[in-house]
């Protein structure tokens, strides 16, 4: 996922999104990042944060992935949802 971050209120290199984030299936099952690799920022930060799973994170019956965010902040957790066709 490429994830790009801007906000004036908070400093957002403190915020590590390899321990923040999960990624969720239809089947609730959470998978942990790989990796996030981003640049130094401050209130503007982009990166790649990377999954990979010896189990497959889709399959057939998948109807949806969700990206969560936890402890950004003030905001307690973000949720992005696609749906899988």
């Amino acid at each position: 996922f490429r994830i790009v971050m801007d906000t004036h209120s908070v400093d957002l290199d403190r915020y590590d999104l390899a321990s923040l984030a999960r990624l969720r299936n239809s089947q609730g099952q959470e998978f942990r990042p790989t990796s996030w690799q981003a640049p130094q920022g401050g209130h503007h930060r982009s990166g790649t944060l990377a999954f990979s799973s010896a189990q497959p994170i889709i399959s057939e019956d998948t109807r949806y992935i969700e990206l969560i965010i936890r402890g950004i902040a003030t905001e307690q957790e973000r949720v992005l949802r696609w749906e899988v066709k």
